[in-house]
C-alpha cells in the first residue's frame, strides 16, 4: 500500500485502460473533425459524409464521364 491506497485488480486496470483508450480515440477523432471545419470554413465538401454519399450515388447512376462534365450539379443540395 502506497498512502494508504491499494493497487486495483488487473481487471480494474484493464477496465481503466480501455476507457482511457477509448476517450483518447474520441478527443482525436472529435478534434480531427472540428480542425477541418475551423480551417476550412463550415462548407466543406471534401469532409463531408453527405456530399460523398450523393456523389457516389451520382457515379452509380451517370457513370464516371458523368460526373466528370457535371460534378457542379452535386454541389447544389439534393430535393
Amino acid at each position: 500500500m502506497v498512502l494508504g491506497l491499494r493497487m486495483p485488480s488487473t481487471k480494474q486496470q484493464e477496465v481503466l485502460l480501455r476507457s482511457l483508450i477509448l476517450s483518447l480515440i474520441c478527443v482525436v477523432a472529435f478534434s480531427t473533425r472540428l480542425f477541418s471545419v475551423l480551417r476550412y470554413e463550415s462548407i466543406i465538401h471534401e469532409f463531408d459524409p453527405w456530399f460523398n454519399f450523393r456523389a457516389t450515388k451520382y457515379v452509380g447512376r451517370q457513370g464516371a464521364p458523368g460526373y466528370m462534365t457535371n460534378h457542379l450539379a452535386l454541389l447544389v443540395p439534393a430535393p
